[in-house]
């Protein structure tokens, strides 16, 4: 016996082209038997026949439930008393055969199964994509705010332009669905009062295979962004989730245990990713990175012990921020370094902006003054400073120098020569 698996590619209002799909599969020679525990659709090899396929939609079924309802067993009886039989249960419709190539349609009136529809489905869509699209907005709501608050350290994360890509996308997967079935329906409603018949479904198949394309090439680009092995760890508990739910739904008699077990598994699924993906910031990374100026290039350290801290490291496509700290017990001789390099050339001008009015408020909060400096001893473009604190430019790089003593001009050499880039 030869079975055949392929993964679905219609619409879930496409009841026309779904049925159509079957009735000329089984006109080949292969049954559809149901779906495997990956939701696709699976074939038996057979004889050759004329059978009649129809969908039905199931309005009170709940989105997280996965077992039938009163009136899904009640419409599963009648169907069963006309010579259709249900063969699959796909969330929000279920699917119907009937041996008979001449049987009656499952549903004749056509403006009451465009209502069934409608009611089966549009909350449903409207609830799932506007979780996404909202959780969307949300995350670029608060990117946007992390550029207001700090650009510079914006810029250097690693994700950025994956995130924005990803997020956006995200936006356009959710909507275009919702915009594609109100367009469709509307044609529809009109052609089932003029007494025409149901309009085809357009542009689903080159939008699903569009958002296929696009979703692999972003999961790629995770995939340079997180460890692999955090990737391959979430896609065995989704792929173990799937095959449970799989599990409960086509094989368990006991369907109230069912029910009971995929709602707790539903929620062990979410606190295990979030454990783990917790585990994994608090785990974070050791920075090996030489540095590029230490208080030690500046003095003689060999009988101070100076400490250090990596403040804050990120480094991204677009830019790359670095701040540390090598504090002296003593206070003598504490230096704090930011260096920030831009690969972003049009941004350079905000990014400057940002760290000379950070500068000049630090200073009105120390109640200081600020005064231009020379750059040419540092090699740079601009030089502005208070006391012991520098804000040195160069063309794509910023640096912002605390230290805790007066530099002398050897000292200013050496430091220009560490950070000139």
């Amino acid at each position: 016996m030869s079975i055949k698996r392929q993964s679905p590619r219609f619409a879930a209002w496409d009841a026309a082209g779904m049925s159509a799909h079957l009735e000329a599969m089984e006109a080949r020679g292969w049954q559809f038997r149901g779906t495997d525990w990956l939701g696709r659709w699976e074939y038996e090899e057979t004889l050759p026949q004329s059978v009649r396929y129809a969908i039905a939609y199931a309005p009170s079924r709940r989105d997280w439930r996965i077992t039938p309802t009163e009136p899904e067993r009640d419409l599963e009886e009648l169907c069963f008393d006309a010579g259709w039989r249900k063969v699959a249960a796909l969330s929000k419709f279920h699917i119907y055969r009937n041996p008979d190539a001449d049987a009656t349609d499952l549903e004749t009136d056509e403006l009451t199964r465009l209502e069934t529809l409608d009611s089966a489905l549009w909350k449903s869509l409207l609830w799932q994509s506007g979780i996404m699209i909202g959780w969307a907005v949300l995350m670029l709501g608060i990117l946007a705010w992390s550029f207001g608050n700090n650009l510079p350290r914006s810029l250097a994360l690693p994700s950025l332009p994956f995130a924005f890509t990803f997020l956006l996308w995200l936006i356009a997967d959710r909507a275009v669905p919702l915009i594609l079935y109100r367009s469709w329906l509307k044609k529809a409603r009109l052609a089932a009062e003029a007494g025409l018949p149901c309009p085809a479904v357009r542009g689903w198949r080159l939008f699903s295979r569009l958002s296929l394309g696009v979703t692999a090439v972003l999961l790629l680009a995770l995939l340079t962004q997180v460890h692999p092995a955090l990737i391959l760890v979430y896609t065995a508990i989704v792929l173990a989730f799937h095959g449970l739910r799989w599990y409960l739904e086509q094989r368990m008699e006991d369907e109230e245990l069912a029910e009971r077990l995929f709602r707790v598994s539903l929620l062990v699924l979410f606190l295990l990713i979030y454990a783990i993906n917790q585990g994994y910031q608090a785990a974070g990374t050791l920075e090996t990175a030489p540095l590029p100026l230490s208080a030690q290039d500046l003095v003689d350290t060999s009988d101070m012990k100076l400490a250090f801290f990596e403040m804050n490291t990120t480094a991204g496509p677009l830019a790359s921020y670095r701040d540390y700290w090598q504090p002296d017990n003593n206070s003598d001789f504490s230096l704090r370094c930011t260096v920030f390099d831009l690969h972003l050339p049009i941004l350079e001008e905000k990014c400057r902006d940002w760290f000379e009015e950070e500068f000049r408020a630090m200073a009105k909060r120390m109640e200081t003054t600020v005064e231009q400096g020379d750059p040419t001893p540092w090699g740079a473009d601009s030089v502005i400073r208070m006391d012991n604190s520098w804000l040195v430019f160069y063309d794509d790089r910023v640096v912002e120098l605390h230290l805790s003593w007066d530099l002398t001009p050897e000292q200013i050499a050496v430091a220009a020569e560490k950070l000139t880039p």
